[in-house]
C-alpha cells in the first residue's frame, strides 16, 4: 500500500461518478453506485437502487431494462412500476419481452341486459411455466382507492355488505382465471374436481387445499403466492366499476355461467372479461379468498389487507354457476368452513407486485441488517445439573418496526455444518435416525419465539389461551403461521418464512451436540415444560447464538412435512417437501411436556396443519442479505 496520503487506499468509500474509483473502492452513489447495489444479493437494497437509476438518463434505464431479467419477482416488478408509462420504443419492447401485452374487448350493458358499448383494451401479464406446456397468466392489477361493498339501494344486497367504505388497494398480480385442474395438476399431482376438464377450474378445494397451492406453487417458482384478499378481490373485479356487476345493472346468460339448465362449471374463459382483463370473476365457481368471516365491514382494514379477527370460516367471493344473479354481484360475500371444499368452490391466486421507493428513502433501505449486538451470558450444566460455567457472548441483530411500540428483534444465525440428530447414547425414538451431516448457510432467527403482542400488530387479532403481551403467542395452526410470514413479508419488504427443521436444530442446538443446549441435563430455571401454562419469552438463558426459548415454553411450527425418519432428508439446510404426509414438523416441545426429554434439541414431533393447541406456536425466519 502506498504511503502517500493523498492517494485512494484499497475499501475507501467515494461516491460513484465524481471521482475516479480506487480498485476495490466501496461505491456509494452516481450510475457506478446504482449498479453496484443493483448486483447485491439483497432484493431490497436491489429494488431500492431501482428508484435511484431514473436520474441517470438513458444509463439508468438500461438499469432498469436490465432488472426485468432478475430472478425475484420483486425486483422484476419495481422495474416494470418504474417503466410501464414510458413511451420509448426499446422500453415498450423490453417490457413485451417480459411482461407481455393482451387485448381483450370490455363490455357494458343496460338495466335490460343489452349490450350498450363495446371498447378494446389492454392489461400486461406476465407467464409462470407449471411445466408440460401449463402456462399461469399473472395480469397487473394497478393500484388505487375504491368504496368497498353495495350502496343501500342495490337490489339484493345483505347486511353484511355494509358499511360501505374507502379502501386503497396496492398493485399486485392477480391470476387472468381462477386455477384451473390443468394448473393444479402440474403443481399438486391431482385432480379432486368433480367434473373433469383441463380448462375447466379446478372444484372440490377447500380453502386449506387453495392454501397448500399457493404454498407448494410459491415453492416451485420462488415467488410468493397467495390467495386475494377480499377487499383485492372486489377492487378487482369492479375494475374502476360502482354497478352490480363490472357489466353493468345485470348479467344474462351470454355474460356470466350463474344457474342455468346446466348446472356445471364452463371452460375458464369462455365469457368476456372485465377492464383489467380478468375473466369469470362473476359466477362459474366461487373464490375463496384469505380472509376469515365476520359478519360486516365495521373495524375493516383499509389497506388491502386480509381480515384476520373473526371466526374460523373463511370467505368466498364472486357466486358459482349454482347460484341466481343477486348472489353473483360484485359485492355479494358468503363463507364455509375452511376444511369444505364443495363442488363449486375454486380459488384465484395473487402474487405481490412490489413499488419502488422513492429516492429519499434509499438511506434508509440500504441499512437493513445494522451491525448491532446484544450481550448476553451463556449457561452450561454438570451432568447433575450444577452450573459448569458461565460464559459472556454478544450477537448481532437488527430490530423490525411493527409499529405501536412494537419490535421483532431478529437474530444473526452464522452459517455453518453439523450432525443432526441425536447419537445413540440419546436416541429413544427411531423417527431420529440415522444422524447425516447438514451444512445450514448464514441466516436470521427471531430472538423469541412470536409474541403476542407481535401478532396482534401483523394479524389484529390474539388467538391465544393463556393471555399476556410478551408471552408466546399460540393456539395458531401452522397455516396460521404462514399467513403471518406472508403479511409480516409484504409489510416489510424483507422474505420472512418459518424454519426449516435442519435450520431450527442447528440454531437450537447453537454448536452443541449434548440433549440441550445448556448440557446433557436440566435445570427448572432453564425451561418451562410441565407447567401447563406458558410464561414470558425470554424467561429462562439463551443458547450460545443469542435466541431463547429454544427448549419448552411453547412447541414451534417448522416449515417441513412430517417424515418417519431422516432418510432421504436434505442436507442443505432446505424444508424437506417431498412426500405424501400433510402433517408439518413441530421442535422444541412446550409447558404441556410431560418430561424434559421431549424438549430436547433433536426431539421431533408433527401434527395437521390446520390443528391449533394451546401451547402451540412458532419463531420466524428472515433470509439474510
Amino acid at each position: 500500500m502506498s504511503d502517500n496520503q493523498n492517494e485512494p487506499r484499497e475499501y475507501d468509500a467515494v461516491l460513484g461518478g465524481q471521482n475516479s474509483i480506487p480498485v476495490n473502492a466501496a461505491v456509494l452513489g452516481g450510475i457506478a453506485g446504482v449498479k453496484s447495489r443493483l448486483a447485491s444479493p439483497a432484493i431490497e437494497v436491489r429494488i431500492a437502487a431501482l428508484s435511484e437509476a431514473p436520474k441517470y438518463g438513458e444509463a439508468g434505464l438500461d438499469l432498469i431494462l436490465g432488472a426485468l431479467q432478475d430472478k425475484s419477482i420483486q425486483v422484476k416488478s419495481a422495474a416494470f412500476l418504474l417503466l410501464k408509462d414510458r413511451d420509448e420504443e426499446k422500453i415498450k419492447q423490453g417490457l413485451q419481452n417480459y411482461f407481455p401485452i393482451f387485448e381483450f374487448d370490455v363490455i357494458t350493458v343496460d338495466a335490460d341486459g343489452q349490450e350498450n358499448s363495446r371498447r378494446k383494451s389492454f392489461a400486461r401479464f406476465f407467464p409462470e411455466d407449471l411445466g408440460n406446456g401449463i402456462v399461469l397468466e399473472m395480469v397487473y392489477i394497478p393500484g388505487g382507492t375504491f368504496m368497498m361493498g353495495s350502496p343501500n339501494d342495490e337490489a339484493g344486497r345483505d347486511d353484511d355488505e355494509s358499511p360501505q367504505h374507502q379502501v386503497t388497494v396496492p398493485a399486485f398480480f392477480a391470476g387472468k382465471y381462477p386455477i384451473t385442474q390443468a394448473q393444479w395438476e402440474a403443481v399438486m399431482g391431482n385432480n379432486p374436481s368433480y367434473l373433469k376438464g383441463e380448462k375447466l377450474p379446478v372444484e372440490c378445494v377447500s380453502w386449506y387445499d387453495a392454501v397448500e397451492f399457493c404454498e407448494k406453487l410459491s415453492e416451485t417458482t420462488g415467488k410468493t403466492y397467495r390467495l386475494l384478499s377480499e377487499a383485492e378481490w372486489e377492487y378487482a373485479c369492479r375494475a374502476g366499476t360502482t354497478t352490480p356487476f363490472h357489466f353493468g345493472e345485470t348479467i344474462t346468460p351470454e355474460l356470466v355461467n350463474y344457474i342455468t339448465e346446466s348446472n356445471e362449471p364452463t371452460d375458464v374463459g369462455s365469457f368476456p372479461p372485465n377492464a383489467f382483463g380478468l375473466y369469470d370473476m362473476h359466477g362459474n365457481v366461487e373464490e375463496w379468498c384469505s380472509d376469515k368471516w365476520l359478519d360486516n365491514y365495521d373495524g375493516a382494514p383499509t389497506d388491502g389487507s386480509s381480515w384476520e379477527s373473526g371466526n374460523n370460516c373463511r370467505m368466498l367471493r364472486g357466486g358459482s354457476w349454482a347460484n341466481d344473479p343477486t348472489n353473483c354481484r360484485s359485492a355479494v360475500r358468503s363463507c364455509e368452513q375452511p376444511i369444505y371444499g364443495e363442488r363449486f368452490n375454486g380459488f384465484r391466486v395473487a402474487c405481490v407486485a412490489v413499488q419502488p421507493p422513492t429516492p429519499n428513502k434509499i438511506i434508509a433501505d440500504e441499512k437493513l441488517s445494522p451491525a448491532e449486538t446484544f450481550q448476553f451470558q451463556v449457561i452450561t450444566l454438570y451432568q447433575w445439573g450444577r452450573i459448569v460455567k458461565t460464559e459472556q457472548r454478544q450477537a448481532e441483530y437488527f430490530s423490525e418496526n411493527l409499529g405501536h411500540g412494537v419490535s421483532l428483534e431478529m437474530v444473526k444465525i452464522p452459517g455453518g455444518t453439523f450432525t443432526m440428530g441425536p447419537p445413540d447414547i440419546y436416541r429413544v425414538s427411531g423417527d431420529r435416525i440415522p444422524q447425516y451431516r447438514v451444512t445450514v448457510p448464514t441466516f436470521y432467527a427471531g430472538k423469541y419465539a412470536i409474541t403476542q403482542e407481535q401478532w396482534e400488530a401483523v394479524m389484529r387479532n390474539n388467538p391465544s389461551c393463556f393471555k399476556g403481551e410478551k408471552r408466546p403467542v399460540e393456539n395458531v395452526s401452522w397455516y396460521d403461521a404462514v399467513k403471518f410470514c406472508e403479511k409480516l413479508s409484504q409489510t416489510t419488504r424483507k422474505t420472512y418464512r418459518l424454519l426449516s427443521e435442519a435450520e431450527w436444530e442447528y440454531a437450537c442446538r447453537a454448536g452443541t451436540t449434548t440433549q440441550f443446549h445448556f448440557g446433557e441435563t436440566f435445570d427448572l430455571d432453564l425451561l418451562n415444560y410441565d407447567t401447563h401454562y406458558s410464561i414470558d419469552v425470554g424467561s429462562c438463558p439463551p443458547n450460545a447464538f443469542g435466541l431463547y426459548d429454544m427448549h419448552g415454553n411453547v412447541e414451534e411450527w417448522c416449515s417441513d412435512r412430517w417424515h418417519d425418519n431422516y432418510d432421504g432428508a436434505p442436507t442443505d439446510g432446505s424444508s424437506w417437501e417431498t412426500g405424501t404426509n400433510n402433517d408439518r414438523l413441530t421442535r422444541g416441545g412446550s409447558c404441556y411436556s410431560s418430561s424434559p426429554d421431549l424438549c430436547e434439541s433433536a426431539f421431533r414431533d408433527h401434527s395437521a396443519p390446520n390443528d391449533v393447541y394451546c401451547a402451540r406456536g412458532f419463531r420466524v425466519a428472515c433470509m439474510a442479505a
